[in-house]
């Protein structure tokens, strides 16, 4: 036992760093869902056009250089009415996050209310995800309260006796 204790330990730690590395890599990418695909298959002009269109409408503005890291995901199949989801890379932080922050505001135009917009996440981390959104399911249904992935706390108080409460959604 106390043989394999370092073997462990030092594959565990392997293990997180490159989990971190990936998250790292990933850390600049954001991923658009539900853009049409050109009807001649792989354009991507037509990709690039699409994403600046969808960034001006949410009031976003990137330098074309920027625009051209598009790359569709996925296998492409003939006939097939399935949209594949255009990763794009943005190296500025601030960007990343005005553009996620805006992203709401695709609901109100028209041909554009279906596209979603969403940080490229590792898969250890969409099954994490996967794992909280069933918990939060499993305590709705036993407490029949309001709670929610987007809701949360929505102010906190602290008392005179410095105790800190809080008024959920």
């Amino acid at each position: 036992m106390k043989l394999k204790l370092p073997e462990l330990i030092s594959e565990k730690v392997s293990e997180v760093l490159l989990d971190k590395r990936e998250e790292e890599l990933r850390a600049s990418d954001m991923i658009f869902f539900n853009l049409k695909e050109a009807k001649n298959g792989s354009s991507k002009e037509r990709d690039i056009e699409l994403r600046g269109e969808v960034l001006c409408s949410i009031g976003i503005h990137l330098d074309p250089s920027q625009l051209e890291n598009v790359t569709r995901l996925g296998r492409l199949f003939p006939n097939s009415a399935k949209m594949r989801p255009i990763r794009l890379f943005i190296e500025i932080r601030i960007k990343r996050g005005q553009i996620l922050r805006n992203a709401y505001k695709l609901k109100d135009i028209g041909r554009l209310s279906k596209v979603g917009i969403v940080r490229d996440l590792t898969q250890k981390q969409r099954e994490n995800n996967i794992i909280l959104k069933k918990t939060l399911e499993a305590m709705k249904k036993t407490f029949q309260g309001k709670y929610g992935l987007s809701g949360g706390i929505r102010s906190f108080n602290f008392n005179t006796d410095k105790q800190l409460t809080c008024h959920l959604v």
